[in-house]
Formats: structure tokens, sequence, C-alpha cells
């Protein structure tokens, strides 16, 4: 894990700390990819850096993130077909804050200072961290475990789909339209990590994140505050980082997982005086978007049970139907 996290934790510390946090968003996919085989490992932050680059473009325009986001919800809706949401997720997830929030130029100089150098860099740094965490994982884990892929019914995988379309597309118009800049990116995040196809884990994920990210940035908020060397709150927000990436890949307790998350991304947040707005902001988003997966999980829930009901309706008449029929032909028999 620390040979992982090690260029990150250079690279914040230079110039280039926007960039180099972007190694991470290609390193959470490798890794989790790797848990169902060596080809989802590099399917996933390959996925990912084209997702990076194509959010940290479209963010600018209201219309089309709102587009693009839509149409990201119906591919991870499509994915759980197959079994490939849990890692559709994570490959969307992490990129999706971007769209409202995208990395900045580092340098006042030439090209670098372009918003196409944004995108080419921020594509790039999310490549590296893909390919860093391969060859990692490749020379010290050569024979990783093989996760299994659990398809989803396609009336379920529609309604998933369709439900994450409308509303990471809304949001998202919204968040780019009126938040540009802010950690508003997190709502988006936070729906598609805490929505599920399930009702059941959808609402213990929404309540989990939600009291894990009030714990976590409370906690990162009062180290930040009696810590006053920036390199010393560097350090603990990589180590929390890492230590949520561990309890990702080992599915622990998701409220712990969400609280050494929000702490390292406060942490990571904190130079310029800028931990406290960090925090308000990190914990608000976190909180708007488990609320608006709470309404996916009602809107959700309610459609499953209507079509529910439809179906066992429509059984029920073709029995009686069928039944009548055979009476009907006895007697004629008879």
């Amino acid at each position: 894990m620390t040979g992982l996290v090690l260029p990150g934790f250079v690279l914040s510390v230079t110039p280039w700390g926007g960039f180099g946090e972007l190694l991470f968003v290609g390193t959470i996919p490798a890794l989790i990819g790797l848990m169902h085989g060596r080809r989802a490992a590099i399917v996933a932050p390959a996925a990912t850096t084209v997702l990076v680059a194509i959010l940290v473009a479209a963010g600018s325009t209201p219309i089309v993130a709102g587009v693009v986001m839509g149409f990201v919800g119906l591919g991870v809706g499509a994915s759980s077909l197959r079994g490939w949401h849990t890692v559709a997720v994570v490959v969307t997830s992490w990129p999706s804050v971007l769209l409202v929030s995208p990395p900045t130029p580092v340098f006042d100089h030439g090209w670098l200072d372009s918003s196409t150098a944004v995108i080419v860099l921020a594509a790039a740094a999310t490549a590296i961290g893909g390919a860093w965490t391969l060859a990692v994982t490749t020379a010290f884990l050569p024979n990783p475990p093989q996760g299994e892929f659990i398809a989803q019914p396609r009336a379920t995988a529609v309604t998933y789909g369709t439900s994450l379309a409308v509303l990471l597309g809304g949001a998202a118009f919204v968040a780019t339209m009126w938040a540009q800049g802010t950690m508003a990116g997190w709502i988006l995040l936070t729906v598609l990590v805490v929505a599920r196809p399930g009702y059941a884990e959808t609402r213990h994920r929404a309540v989990s994140r939600s009291v894990g990210t009030l714990a976590g940035g409370i906690g990162a908020g009062i180290v930040g505050l009696f810590v006053p060397i920036s390199l010393v709150v560097t350090l603990l927000g990589v180590a929390c980082l890492g230590f949520a990436v561990i309890l990702q890949l080992k599915k622990s307790n998701y409220a712990l997982y969400s609280i050494a998350l929000t702490g390292a991304i406060v942490l990571l947040n904190s130079s310029g005086g800028r931990l406290i707005d960090t925090d308000i902001q990190r914990v608000s988003f976190t909180l708007a978007g488990a609320v608006l997966a709470g309404v996916l999980v009602v809107l959700l829930q309610l459609l499953l049970t209507q079509v529910g009901r439809r179906v066992e309706k429509n059984t029920s008449t073709q029995r009686r139907a069928g039944i009548q029929k055979s009476t009907r032909n006895t007697s004629d028999g008879s």
C-alpha cells in the first residue's frame, strides 16, 4: 500500500499537487477491478481515464454536463446486467467530482495555463495512477482473488439505470450552472456510490455514508485546526486515504470507510486556509447526495413494487383463464 500512495504523496507537496490527487482517481478503479481479475483491472482505469477527460471538458457547459452524466447513469445501469456495476460505480464516481470542480492550472505559463492542458494533464495523471497500480500489484500480487460478478435482472437494471440517469443528469446540470468551482461534485459521487439496485443495501449505505461523513468531517476539522504544520496534515491525509482504500478492498464497515475517506479529502485539501470551507462543503454536499440517493430508493422501491403487483396480477389472471379453459375442455369431452 505504501508503494501505491507514494507517488501521490510526493506530488501533493509540489506545485502539481492538484494533479497528484488524480493519481488516486486511477489507482482506486485499478484496485477494485483487480478484485475481479486482471482483465477488469486493465479495463477499469482505462475507462476512468477516458471519462476524466470527457467530464473535465464537459463541466463548463451545464447542458452538456447534464447529458453526459445522464448517459453515465444509463451506462452504470446497463453494466449491472452483467454484474459489472460495482466496478462501473468506482470508474464513474471519482471522475464525477471533476465535472464541477476541475483541477486548476499550476503554472501561469504558455499552454500549461490553457483548458486543453488541464484536460490532458488530468487524463495523464489518472492513466499514470492506474498504470502504476497495475505495475505494483503485478509485482507483489501475481495471483489476485477472483470475485464474481452478480448479474441483475433486466427489469431491475432498467429501473436502476433510468433512476440514476435522471438524478445524475439533473444534479449535474444544477451543480455546473450554479456551483462551479465548489465541491458540489460530491453530490454526484455520493449518489453513485450509495445507490444500488437493491433497496435494503441502498438504504444501509445512505445512512452509513451520512454518519461516516459527519464523523470524519468533524475529526478532520479538529486535526487540521490543532496541527499547524501543513506537511504533517498532508501526511495524515495520505494515511487516511490509504486506510480508506484498504477498507474498501476488504469490504469493511461502510461507515468506517466513509470516516477515513472524508478525513483524507478534507486534510488533503486543507492548504491555503481552506480546511473549514472544504470540511463544510464536503459534509453538506455528501448529505445532499445521500438525500438524493434516498429519493432514488423510494422511487425504485415503489416502481418495483408496482411492477411486481402487475406481474403477479397478470400471472393470476392467466392462471385463472387456463383453469377455466381446462374446465371447459373437460366438460366438452364428457
